[in-house]
């Protein structure tokens, strides 16, 4: 269940004061304004805390909607912005990884839209000042699904933007439990994890933890500075959708993580599929409830085998499909769009 933090209550004007001045649209003075506008991408898997820390992060101007566990809230690339230290800070929530929503191509073909766009209305120039990755340390067993999004989300990046990477995580216990201490540096030494990134540049570590029970202050005391002096780069995938007027979507670094993913799981599905189809022609004709329940799974592989392969067909796909397929609102919302009203947009 998505829950909006207006339905939450008011915030006791005793437990935070405001460190910044949101501003009520979530709109830069003009995306022209190079030395003013900076850019904070920021992902994550579903449920870790995206919305909660950008709505601390803004003083809430924008109310995202928060998701729980597997439901994510944010449909689309969703802009928040405030004013801080004289610049105008846009915090761009990004939907969850393991959305239950979409597929892992879906999300990757939505992702690689938005990004284009924004590198359009920049005009090509230098945009992304700072990228978060948010984690529960709760999390601490990484499941194979979740290597594969830290793999792709590092590919839609480049090397070259790992110095504008910080990795955050989130909802720590006081004190700090062991487990999830050790998991903080399994996390940060692993090369599958955070490690590569890590040792070309990107942060990690106990200043980057944020408190299960943390307050705005606290929150805008560890993040909202980290990334005012960054230069902004091109992500490699916007570099790679602008190189030639049409780009296949598997042809990208990015997309290349999507397809290796989805041969491993056909070729395992279809092995799957022939020894239960081996196993059937054993079977007695007389065991007529056992046939019925291998031929319930045989159905059940086969439409799983068809998912796989809908996916592939869109890594297929090439940037022509792309802009035609997702119609651009980034203009749209940095216009003065609403964020709580785009938060609950989904696409058809």
């Amino acid at each position: 269940m998505c829950a909006s933090t207006q339905n939450q209550g008011p915030v006791p004007v005793t437990s935070f004061k405001l460190r910044s001045k949101p501003i009520d649209e979530p709109t830069l003075t003009s995306y022209d304004d190079d030395l003013k506008s900076l850019n904070v991408l920021v992902f994550g898997p579903t449920g870790a805390g995206k919305s909660t820390i950008i709505n601390h992060l803004t003083n809430n101007s924008a109310n995202l909607p928060i998701g729980h566990e597997l439901e994510s809230c944010t449909t689309d690339i969703i802009p928040v912005s405030i004013e801080h230290k004289g610049r105008i800070i846009t915090f761009l929530d990004t939907p969850g990884f393991d959305d239950s929503e979409k597929t892992p191509a879906e999300h990757l073909v939505l992702l690689m839209a938005r990004l284009d766009e924004m590198h359009k209305l920049f005009k090509g120039r230098p945009h992304i000042h700072g990228v978060f990755y948010i984690h529960r340390i709760t999390d601490n067993k990484m499941t194979k699904s979740a290597k594969m999004s830290i793999r792709m989300f590092q590919k839609l990046l480049g090397d070259h933007v790992f110095k504008n990477l910080v990795f955050v995580t989130n909802m720590w216990g006081t004190p700090p439990k062991d487990n999830h201490v050790r998991f903080e540096q399994s996390l940060i030494q692993k090369d599958e994890y955070f490690g590569a990134a890590v040792k070309k540049g990107a942060r990690a570590g106990a200043a980057y933890r944020i408190w299960e029970d943390a307050t705005r202050v606290q929150v805008q005391d560890a993040l909202l500075d980290i990334f005012l002096t960054n230069d902004p780069e091109v992500l490699q995938v916007q570099q790679e959708l602008a190189a030639s007027e049409v780009v296949e979507i598997s042809s990208t670094e990015a997309g290349k993580v999507i397809r290796e993913e989805l041969e491993l799981a056909t070729h395992d599905l279809q092995k799957r599929l022939g020894d239960l189809e081996k196993q059937l022609e054993l079977v007695p004709s007389v065991e007529k409830e056992e046939q019925e329940e291998m031929l319930a799974d045989i159905k059940d592989l086969k439409a799983d085998l068809n998912k796989l392969k809908d996916q592939d067909s869109l890594l297929d796909a090439d940037t022509t499909f792309l802009r035609k397929a997702i119609p651009g609102v980034m203009a749209r919302v940095w216009a003065g769009t609403s964020a709580a009203v785009v938060a609950n947009q989904r696409l058809a």
